[in-house]
């Protein structure tokens, strides 16, 4: 170890591993919580978290936390939707939206950063533009589908409801960062 590092950098280290760790087991829960279509799509509460991830967090931690995830499913553990997890859910047909996630918790977390709430909104909306990008090319490409097919089934059902999720997440985040900072883990 080295002995430049001051006892401060110590305890940012420690409060850095504490609230990713935290949000990293948030996204874990609320994914395994689904509503199956007969898509295939299910409707489910990822979405939710990851916005609230980034708007808590910030672009690096926040973006940290959605990795931390996706690599935890990767690698198998039963964390994504319906509590499924390995590497042939990535490349499967709603892997897109998965690592589409990271996006979308970076989009947040510089939206966290304006005190306008509606560049907030907005720049999270931009992020969860891009999932649904990844998410649909990947579903098109992996389902053998055209790409209205594909946005219909992928995308078009769960629009409205990541929107006022994204809402949702922006406000309650604001609550969270306020607890987290007066207990001095922000």
């Amino acid at each position: 170890m080295d002995s430049n590092i001051s006892i401060s950098e110590k305890k940012m280290s420690v409060k850095t591993i504490t609230t990713v760790g935290m949000f990293t087991a948030v996204v874990c829960i609320l994914s395994v919580l689904q509503i199956p279509l007969p898509t295939g799509v299910p409707v489910v509460l990822q979405t939710f978290a990851v916005a609230l991830t980034g708007y808590v967090l910030g672009e690096k931690k926040g973006t940290l936390a959605v990795l931390l995830y996706v690599l935890l499913g990767a690698v198998g553990l039963p964390v994504f939707a319906g509590m499924s997890g390995g590497f042939e859910v990535i490349i499967g047909k709603t892997g897109g939206f998965i690592y589409g996630y990271i996006v979308y918790a970076f989009m947040c977390g510089i939206g966290s950063h304006f005190k306008n709430i509606v560049i907030q909104y907005l720049l999270g909306a931009v992020g969860m533009t891009v999932c649904y990008i990844c998410g649909v090319v990947q579903f098109k490409f992996v389902m053998g589908l055209s790409w209205a097919l594909s946005f219909s089934y992928a995308a078009a059902p769960f629009i409205i409801k990541d929107l006022i999720f994204l809402a949702l997440a922006l406000f309650a985040a604001m609550a969270i960062k306020k607890g987290l900072r007066k207990a001095n883990l922000l």
